[in-house]
């Protein structure tokens, strides 16, 4: 390593060192939310009934028919497609004499999933999650050599380190760079929401004087796996997602993965505890409206050619766990009757 080298590698580090003294002095208070209804018990009382529609058998939906079950509700899932899992949805198919598992894409866990933490235990299936080490990355840009990034060490040397390591940065780079870390070390949700949700994450690293190299190399791949429209993503909420991974503790980054595929590991396992609990799990159905009534709701089911059927089960209550285009197309559907009585 030449001496100017050696030289910026100690200023960068100093720069860290005062950083992470200083991150403390800055950082806000955290914002303790109350419960709406503290003095409710947390399991239904015995000899109490109330039975539950959980509309979308994804993460969300299995997420809330667990939790409910497991407090006593009675609980139905209804999933339109004929798999469970949402985004972890496994399908199997025959190829050449061979059954594969064909996953809906690639997942990681990291350490901040603390509610998935916390429900892999209670399934027993945490024996099926390792370690993942280094990120490989290759580039189209011929510039580039490929990466390989990997988290070593506590939190601030992790990220040190990847500069270090690197291929590809220069600590003048990392220098020049140095404006936006502000916005990430003393990250407040609040600030950073404020000034920046109306202001794309490209117009925003522009603003800040990032260098070229360091948006492709370190930002770029985290844009390119966000599942919102990577062009008009708000610089508010990219450098929420890279405070939530990788800054908001020294663990933040730590990632797992999947020894088997998804279906095996995470959704067989959590369909056979929520059966052994009484879910009653169907496949293939899909709601088309809800009717409010007085004493709880109407749920008419939507059938395959897209009409609504004249039949329909009741409930006491349902839990939306669709994408956001099917909640709002069940919600312009529904009614409410009779409004008299719901003033």
């Amino acid at each position: 390593m030449s001496s100017t080298k050696a030289f910026l590698s100690r200023s960068v580090i100093l720069v860290a060192i005062l950083a992470y003294l200083l991150r403390p002095i800055n950082r806000p208070s955290f914002t303790v939310i109350e419960p709406l209804n503290p003095q409710d018990p947390i399991n239904l009382p015995s000899g109490t009934s109330r039975r539950v529609l959980v509309a979308g058998g994804g993460l969300a939906g299995l997420s809330a028919a667990l939790e409910l079950a497991e407090r006593g509700f009675q609980v139905s899932v209804w999933e339109a497609s004929p798999v469970l899992g949402g985004r972890l949805a496994t399908r199997t198919v025959q190829l050449c004499n061979q059954t594969f598992a064909i996953e809906h894409g690639f997942h990681a866990w990291f350490a901040n999933y603390h509610v998935f933490a916390d429900i892999r235990k209670r399934l027993g299936i945490d024996h099926y999650f390792r370690p993942w080490g280094a990120v490989q990355f290759i580039f189209k840009d011929p510039r580039y050599k490929p990466e390989a990034l990997e988290s070593q060490g506590p939190y601030p040397w992790n990220l040190i380190s990847i500069v270090l390591r690197s291929p590809n940065l220069r600590f003048i780079d990392a220098i020049l760079s140095t404006r936006h870390v502000v916005d990430l070390l003393w990250f407040d949700h609040k600030t950073v929401w404020g000034k920046y949700d109306e202001q794309s994450f490209s117009e925003w690293a522009r603003a800040m004087g990032i260098a070229r190299v360091f948006y492709d190399v370190l930002y770029a791949p985290t844009l390119s796996v966000t599942v919102n429209e990577r062009q008009n993503i708000s610089a508010a909420e990219m450098l929420s997602m890279n405070h939530i991974y990788f800054l908001s503790h020294p663990r933040a980054d730590r990632r797992e993965v999947t020894r088997v595929d998804y279906e095996t590991a995470i959704i067989q396992p959590w369909e056979m505890r929520l059966q052994a609990l009484g879910v009653k799990i169907e496949r293939g159905k899909r709601v088309g409206r809800l009717n409010f009534t007085e004493t709880g709701v109407h749920v008419v089911e939507e059938e395959e050619e897209g009409e609504e059927g004249v039949a329909g089960s009741d409930f006491d209550h349902v839990v939306l766990a669709t994408n956001l285009q099917g909640v709002k197309s069940i919600l312009d559907a529904s009614s409410v009757s009779p409004p008299s009585s719901l003033s």
